[in-house]
């Protein structure tokens, strides 16, 4: 396939649908919903170049991140047809490596209530999504308002065994902190919890709580 075509196409794909993408993020006459939050996502790989690739659960935001990073390589001349220009962002795997890859995977979910004029809970999902997200996990949120007008909201938390352990220790402390908290309920299994919380996850947490005395597990930025 030529390959100035082939940029093209990456860019339509990507850079292309911007327009469409800022309109749909938006949301409906009633709000946000999965359309709009997926749209959200997107936006964020056009303005965030450093931003990870998602994992493979998410394959819609995957095919959209890789076009991305694919445009954003310079365009080849007109004509030029090198297979050695246009390399994938990541070389297939071999059917022993996705099955690696999805055995290392790991999903939970954390529901968080925020009580109708309870100033102080207000935006704590958020809050909590901004953190797992920047310590390396992926999080996709759904949220509905009961009939006293309290609003929950899910957090799908998604993230590897496979990513460095810094990440690992970090998103860990995260989700313990919430799971020590009123108003938040992390949904996980057993055997993830404890792998996760394996002995040199625990000393970082036993580290970092020593430091922050008497409000055991805090992180900075949620409450």
């Amino acid at each position: 396939m030529d390959q100035t075509f082939n940029h093209g196409q990456q860019w339509a794909d990507s850079y292309g649908q911007q327009a469409a993408l800022e309109k749909q993020a938006e949301g409906g006459f009633f709000g946000k919903n999965a359309a709009s939050r997926e749209a959200e996502e997107k936006l964020k790989f056009l303005t965030d170049k450093d931003r990870p690739l998602p994992g493979l659960l998410a394959p819609a935001l995957l095919e959209f991140a890789r076009a991305v990073k694919a445009a954003d390589r310079p365009a080849p001349a007109v004509g030029f047809e090198s297979r050695a220009y246009y390399q994938p962002e990541h070389a297939g795997l071999s059917l022993t490596e996705y099955a690696a890859k999805r055995e290392a995977e790991r999903q939970l979910v954390v529901r968080v209530q925020e009580p109708v004029g309870d100033r102080q809970a207000a935006g704590r999902a958020d809050a909590l999504q901004r953190s797992l997200t920047s310590k390396g996990a992926t999080v996709s949120v759904s949220d509905t308002v009961d009939a006293q007008g309290n609003r929950v909201i899910e957090l799908a938390v998604q993230y590897s065994m496979q990513q460095p352990r810094h990440e690992l220790k970090d998103i860990s402390v995260t989700l313990d902190w919430a799971a020590e908290r009123k108003g938040y309920e992390v949904q996980e299994r057993e055997a993830d919890r404890a792998q996760r919380q394996a002995p040199g996850q625990r000393e970082a947490q036993q580290a970092k709580s020593r430091t922050q005395g008497p409000r055991r597990g805090q992180v900075t930025g949620i409450g």
